[in-house]
């Protein structure tokens, strides 16, 4: 709630009430809820965003109060601080306010997806529960709900599930630490309420925990135009490429203008060169699509009957919690109305560690690239038979490799005999860029035949025959431990004979930053698109 108070005896005029929301938002339909005509700068409000109330004139005395309000992601730490911040800006200054709100996150994962949505009257709603633990024990004694809307009645339920009074229970005696599951239920939709919403709950008295999920279905008595969302693979790992197939159709015997299609790209992106690829002209709000950014596609017009499939895919980031849910949304906006879609894809992490990170990049034709694999073992146990190969690029040749590595084809491959449960190392590897390419390549692979597990990096960097204006970018502690302080280093410097202008510096910050007063600090008047600097 945000409370603006004119504490002067004269009128205050131009007054703009605005309230960013954090980075911990989650992007579905019904997340955001703006009262008071508050506006933001796209379509819809989306995590990151300013959301601006025009306030106008202010009378001596006059208070007005204003709200909003939204669901957080589910990845978001325990014990993190989400932080707030509001100002008012008025022809006479500016004020501003702020808060943090504390983390304390459920360590049993829950996720409800509604198909189709929009439904019609008298059509089958089919709802998916999935589930998933990280509590750090087994749950023996978890009790799953979830309720049968008003104006539905049930149809049928998997797994031997009961109807008990509003709701469709299971019992779930067997979910191991960093297990997962699913359960489903259908109903058939009576009534002609616009909304229809439904949640679900799953506890243990043993661990003392609950989770709580919740899904809202549009109803139209018809669908002129409707959107599908197929997502794979599920479940998917750490690291790994998600891909969306979205398809929209004209159900109606008349063209529908004006069409719009969105799909929002999750939290969990890793925001890397290469990681997000995008089908179908389709395009993002800045230079390059990121975490929690939507992309669009302009569709025009559609004629009776048309269908148009567009795709997108991103690869997710390491540190998602195994048995977690990405939700995925998208939705066609058109001049008739609106539809959307959404799925869930589920994480089942590979314990085996990988991370690839070339230098320089970009690089010059000539150059040596430097590349550095991470890697580091979560199993549970020692790997004693671990084998390391990474990919020398096309259009480059191998200069050396550390610690005795191999050129094996077009890989350097090295032995891991010794890596410890919890344990972590590094091999090194050089190439020349002999090639003209746009884009280099290069991959790598960590497996373990004993403990069956395979661990997937990728990088690609990029070639310019000629750099006018460089950057580089250095980067300590290496390693970090939570809570600990980094510090970026950037050099920019003109390596040419003649001056470059509209030169501007980026450094994106990441999602792991700690939204606290103190936290982050610039130097060299670097600033931010909002009052403060935040996350991403």
């Amino acid at each position: 709630m945000l409370t603006i108070r004119n504490n002067s005896g004269v009128a205050q005029t131009g007054a703009v009430a605005i309230s960013r929301l954090p980075h911990e938002v989650w992007n579905v339909s019904g997340s955001i809820n703006v009262e008071g005509n508050g506006t933001c700068p796209g379509v819809d409000c989306g995590a990151g965003e300013p959301v601006s109330w025009a306030l106008g004139t202010l009378e001596p005395g006059e208070v007005r109060q204003l709200g909003l309000s939204y669901l957080i992601v589910r990845d978001v730490a325990d014990g993190s601080l989400i932080a707030q911040s509001a100002s008012v800006q008025f022809d006479g200054g500016v004020a501003t306010a702020s808060s943090d709100v504390l983390v304390e996150s459920a360590p049993l994962q829950l996720g409800l997806t509604p198909l189709p949505d929009p439904v019609r009257i008298g059509d089958m709603l089919d709802y998916r529960v999935s589930y998933g633990n990280t509590t750090g024990n087994d749950v023996t004694d978890g009790r799953l709900r979830a309720r049968i809307p008003a104006d539905t009645t049930l149809f049928w339920a998997s797994n031997d599930g009961q109807q008990v009074g509003d709701w469709v229970e299971w019992l779930i005696e067997a979910l191991p630490d960093g297990g997962s599951g699913s359960r489903q239920y259908i109903v058939q939709v009576d009534g002609a309420a616009r909304l229809i919403t439904a949640d679900a709950t799953l506890e243990s008295d043993a661990s003392e925990k609950t989770a709580l999920a919740q899904a809202v279905s549009s109803v139209q008595k018809t669908v002129a135009v409707n959107i599908s969302l197929e997502v794979g693979p599920d479940p998917v790992r750490p690291l790994g490429r998600v891909t969306q197939v979205l398809t929209v159709r004209n159900n109606s015997g008349v063209a529908q203008t004006g069409a719009v299609a969105i799909s929002r790209l999750p939290h969990e992106v890793w925001n890397v060169n290469g990681s997000i690829r995008v089908e179908g002209n389709g395009t993002c709000p800045g230079v390059d699509c990121g975490a929690g950014e939507p992309v669009s596609w302009a569709l025009g017009t559609l004629e009776p009957g048309e269908v148009r499939q567009l795709g997108l895919s991103y690869l997710i980031v390491r540190d998602v919690a195994d048995g977690s849910l990405i939700a995925q949304s998208a939705s066609v906006q058109f001049d008739g109305g609106v539809a959307t879609a959404s799925s869930d894809v589920l994480v089942e992490s590979a314990p085996l560690q990988l991370g690839l990170t070339p230098l320089p990049d970009p690089v010059r034709i000539g150059d040596m690239l430097d590349y550095r694999v991470s890697y580091g073992n979560t199993t549970g146990n020692d790997v004693t038979d671990g084998r390391l190969r990474a990919r020398i690029p096309a259009d480059t040749t191998l200069f050396w490799a550390s610690n005795d590595g191999q050129q094996v084809g077009d890989w350097v491959e090295w032995l891991i005999e010794a890596l410890p449960d919890g344990g972590s190392g590094s091999r090194q590897y050089i190439v020349q860029v002999d090639g003209a390419a746009r884009l280099i390549t290069a991959d790598a692979t960590l497996e373990s035949d004993a403990s069956e597990k395979t661990a997937l990096a990728q990088a690609v960097s990029s070639v310019q025959e000629t750099v006018a204006v460089n950057i580089s970018l250095e980067v300590g502690p290496d390693p970090v431990r939570p809570l600990g302080r980094v510090t970026q280093v950037l050099t920019v410097r003109n390596n040419s004979g003649v001056a470059q202008t509209g030169a501007v510096a980026i450094s994106r910050l990441p999602h792991e930053v700690w939204n606290v007063n103190g936290s982050i600090r610039v130097e060299g008047n670097g600033t931010c698109p909002g009052v403060d600097c935040g996350a991403g």
